[in-house]
C-alpha cells in the first residue's frame, strides 16, 4: 500500500489528516508533496497550523464533480440547471461548514 494511498484511506474515514500522524505512522514526512498531487486530481482542502503541526482538512472529495459541474465552484450553473432550488448555495455553503 503507497503512503498516497493509506492516506486517501485516512482522509476518507477521518476528514482530515496532520503531518505528526503521517510521521508518527511511519506514512510519509512529505505530506505537502501527497496533499498537492491530491488537489491536482480533485479534491479540495483547507489547510490550518497549529502549534508547529500542519492540518489538512478536507473541503472537497473527487466525487464532487458530477456530470461536468463541481459542487465547489459552479454554484451558480447548478442554480440556472434547478431553479426550484432557489436557496442551494446557501444549504450547500451550511452543509460545507
Amino acid at each position: 500500500m503507497t503512503s498516497k494511498s493509506k492516506i486517501i484511506e485516512y482522509l476518507k474515514e477521518h476528514g482530515q489528516i496532520d503531518n505528526f500522524y503521517c510521521i508518527d505512522n511511519r506514512i510519509t514526512t512529505r505530506l505537502g508533496a501527497v496533499i498537492f498531487k491530491l488537489k491536482q486530481e480533485g479534491w479540495g482542502f483547507r489547510t490550518e497550523m497549529k502549534e508547529k503541526n500542519c492540518f489538512y482538512y478536507v473541503t472537497k472529495k473527487p466525487e464532487e464533480v458530477i456530470a461536468g459541474v463541481d459542487f465547489g465552484k459552479d454554484i451558480e450553473k447548478l442554480n440556472t440547471l434547478f431553479p426550484s432550488y432557489p436557496k442551494l448555495n446557501e444549504n450547500y455553503a451550511r452543509w460545507r461548514e
